[in-house]
């Protein structure tokens, strides 16, 4: 993660959290579902008002069509900020999890 997001995180505590238990979710059920063995967590400003979030594992794919499958989707509960997650699957084994949240908008300029 490079330093402006970052900054942008350390000052909006709702996105954060949202993220931060978004992110356990995520390895949870890579790891207990889709028996991930590798997972690879990455974080950036898309703009001046959205984190994007991408996890991807080496786990079972996820059956991206249904939404069924091995890690296919987190549980019902929503985080504090609006995150919207969106699951696509790899060319090759694994899955990939893209996520957006919204900052407050209160982010250091870069």
């Amino acid at each position: 993660m490079d330093s402006v997001t970052v900054r942008a995180l350390e000052v909006d505590s709702v996105c954060r959290t949202s993220l931060s238990d978004l992110i356990t979710e995520l390895c949870f059920n890579s790891i207990k579902q889709g028996q991930a063995t590798r997972i690879d967590i990455y974080a950036s400003l898309r703009d001046a008002r959205t984190v994007a979030l991408t996890v991807r594992d080496n786990g079972l794919l996820a059956d991206s069509a249904t939404g069924t499958g091995p890690g296919a989707r987190p549980s019902g509960r929503a985080p504090a900020a609006r995150v919207g997650v969106f699951h696509r699957r790899q060319w090759h084994s694994g899955n990939v999890w893209l996520a957006f949240a919204k900052l407050s908008g209160r982010s250091p300029a870069p």
